[in-house]
């Protein structure tokens, strides 16, 4: 992967969280018609710069966006973000080709792919990409930058970055209490963190989180933060009935998901040497869900602590699992 590429990829960030902020603030009112049309102007004059020239397979999308962009000046509303082929909705596909084409020319390593290293890898960077599946690492001249998918969502990354002497985290998701568990995490391993909400309307409303956090380069703290994506991926089957109003459902079911979240991310943070245990989603088949939803929360708390303490002692997923089943069969005995 040439240093140019890097260049231009890291810039098409920068653009793209941009021009996602001015799609929310025009669609909440925020910011005028005419206002809008011009920074998008600015921002999609960049937006070309980084993809020409690099892949002919950008080169369709590109196209597109250019035709999207053009209803846009138009007059016609519905190509920032409602109809499919909308700006939005192509940016977002840009991005996820993008990504999955430098996966494709960088060479497989661990779980994932790394562009830019010849030789010997970062140990922080061999770590994330031990533990994070379909992770892709970047060399760049001051540091590196890592994609890790969020939860289940196919286009949704998560952006780990090491530039000198920081490390920064953009965290990507639409699940509320999921997400502000992972600032609090954020928060109790001193890291400094914000979160802001972008929200876009099209078939239905769509309102994502992005979580930014820094803080001094700390190769500990990358670990930590490796093992709470890891985590934060295992926590989707907790998440199912959270927005549903199913009758006899608590009606904190958010805040109490939120609550045992934390609990779950906060030991990852903690003991980032044990984030080779997919502990979570078992934990979640076997007893959390049906506790979230009818059992008080102190009981789904005390769960997941005994369940920690098994995760504490064992070294893999299948030792974690037959522990795990065993501890249950001792529980049906005893009624």
């Amino acid at each position: 992967m040439l240093a140019k590429e890097r260049e231009a990829l890291e810039k098409f960030e920068l653009a793209n969280e941009r021009i996602k902020g001015l799609i929310s603030d025009y669609q909440l009112g925020r910011i005028s018609f005419p206002l809008f049309v011009s920074s998008l102007l600015r921002e999609h004059s960049v937006i070309r710069g980084c993809l020409e020239g690099f892949s002919s397979l950008l080169a369709p999308l590109l196209t597109k966006l250019e035709i999207s962009l053009s209803k846009i000046l138009s007059g016609d509303e519905r190509y920032i973000a409602t109809v499919p082929d909308c700006y939005h909705n192509i940016l977002f596909q840009l991005h996820h080709l993008w990504v999955e084409h430098l996966q494709r020319s960088g060479r497989p390593y661990q779980l994932g792919y790394v562009c830019g290293w010849d030789l010997e890898i970062p140990p922080e960077v061999d770590f994330a990409l031990s533990h994070l599946p379909e992770s892709l690492a970047i060399k760049r001249e001051d540091g590196w930058m890592i994609f890790s998918k969020t939860g289940v969502l196919e286009n949704h990354y998560c952006i780990l970055r090491r530039e000198g002497g920081k490390i920064l985290l953009e965290y990507s998701d639409e699940d509320l209490p999921r997400a502000r568990a992972v600032s609090e995490v954020l928060g109790e391993i001193g890291m400094k963190w914000e979160m802001k909400e972008m929200s876009w309307i099209g078939e239905r409303r769509i309102t994502n989180r992005i979580v930014r956090a820094e803080s001094p380069y700390d190769g500990e703290k990358v670990r930590s933060l490796v093992a709470l994506l890891r985590a934060s991926r295992c926590l989707d089957l907790l998440l199912l009935d959270v927005n549903r109003g199913e009758e006899g459902l608590p009606e904190n079911l958010q805040q109490r998901s939120e609550v045992l979240q934390k609990e779950i991310l906060a030991w990852c943070a903690r003991h980032p040497e044990r984030c080779n245990v997919d502990w979570a989603t078992v934990a979640v088949r076997a007893d959390l869900a049906p506790l979230l939803r009818r059992g008080t929360l102190e009981e789904a708390r005390e769960m997941i602590r005994k369940i920690l303490k098994i995760a504490e002692r064992v070294e893999s997923t299948e030792d974690f699992i037959c522990t795990l089943e065993s501890w249950h069969e001792r529980r049906a005995e005893r009624g």
